[in-house]
C-alpha cells in the first residue's frame, strides 16, 4: 500500500458538502510541499544558465504523477496567456480538470516559466514512457477486434 496522501480534486467547498475538509486539507498541504519542493529542486539544479531536470524523477517518486502534473497544471492555468509556456504544454494543462478555487497560491513554483516549461516537457515525456493512455485514447486508437476473436476468449 502507498504511503502517498490521497491528491483531493474537489474544491473545498465540495470538501465541506461530502464531510472531507481534513482530506481536503492534507491534499492541500501535500500539494504545498509538492510546489516547494519542485521549486527548491529547481533552485539546486540550475547552474551556469542550465537546468538539470534529472531531479523530477525524485519528486515524482515522492509525490507521485497525479501530484506534480496537478501542480505543474496549476500554473500553466495561472498563466495562460504567458507565451513563455508552450502552446502543447498549455493544451496538455487543460486536460487536467482543476477546479478554479484550487489554483491557490500556495501551489505556485516561482521560478521562471521557461524552467517549469522545460520541467512539464520532462514530466510529460517520463509519463508517455510508462505507456499509459486515458481511456479516451485507447477508444480512439484502439481497432475494432473481429468478432471470432472476442469469442475464442
Amino acid at each position: 500500500m502507498s504511503d502517498k496522501i490521497h491528491l483531493y480534486r474537489s474544491s473545498l467547498n465540495t470538501a465541506r458538502h461530502c464531510n472531507e475538509v481534513d482530506i481536503w486539507r492534507q491534499s492541500n498541504l501535500e500539494n504545498s510541499r509538492c510546489a516547494t519542493a519542485i521549486h527548491n529542486a529547481i533552485d539546486c539544479n540550475f547552474v551556469d544558465n542550465h537546468l538539470n531536470t534529472d531531479f523530477m524523477k525524485s519528486i515524482i517518486d515522492e509525490f507521485g504523477f497525479d501530484r506534480v502534473s496537478y501542480i505543474l497544471a496549476c500554473n500553466i492555468k495561472r498563466a495562460m496567456q504567458d507565451a513563455r509556456y508552450s502552446q502543447e504544454n498549455k493544451n496538455w494543462s487543460e486536460l487536467i480538470a482543476i477546479p478554479d478555487s484550487n489554483l491557490r497560491n500556495e501551489y505556485l513554483i516561482n521560478n521562471h516559466p521557461v524552467l517549469i516549461n522545460a520541467l512539464i516537457d520532462k514530466t510529460r515525456i517520463a509519463f508517455d514512457e510508462l505507456n499509459m493512455f486515458s481511456a479516451k485514447e485507447k477508444i480512439e486508437t484502439q481497432e475494432p477486434k473481429p468478432l471470432e476473436s472476442v469469442q475464442q476468449m
